[in-house]
C-alpha cells in the first residue's frame, strides 16, 4: 500500500482526535507500524500528535506516544 500523505491539521482532526476520543489510540498506531514500522514516513504526524497533546494537557497520553515512539524521556 503507497504511502498517502495529507495535512497535519487533516490527520489531527480526522484521524487522530476521533481515535484520542473513541479510546483507539493504540488501534491508530497499530496501523502507522503496518504502513512503515521505522516510523520514519510518519514523523511530521508524531510531532503534530505530540504537540496536540501537550495543546490539550493529555500528559499521560503524551508519556504513552513517547514510549510508542520510543523517545526517552
Amino acid at each position: 500500500m503507497p504511502f498517502q500523505k495529507c495535512s497535519l491539521d487533516v490527520f489531527v482532526e480526522g484521524l487522530l482526535g476521533p481515535a484520542l476520543a473513541a479510546g483507539e489510540l493504540p488501534r491508530l498506531t497499530d496501523q502507522m507500524l503496518l504502513v512503515d514500522p521505522s516510523l520514519t514516513r510518519w514523523n511530521p504526524y508524531l510531532t503534530a500528535t505530540c504537540r496536540h497533546l501537550v495543546k490539550h494537557r493529555l500528559h499521560h497520553t503524551l508519556y504513552e506516544f513517547q514510549i510508542f515512539m520510543k523517545v526517552s524521556t
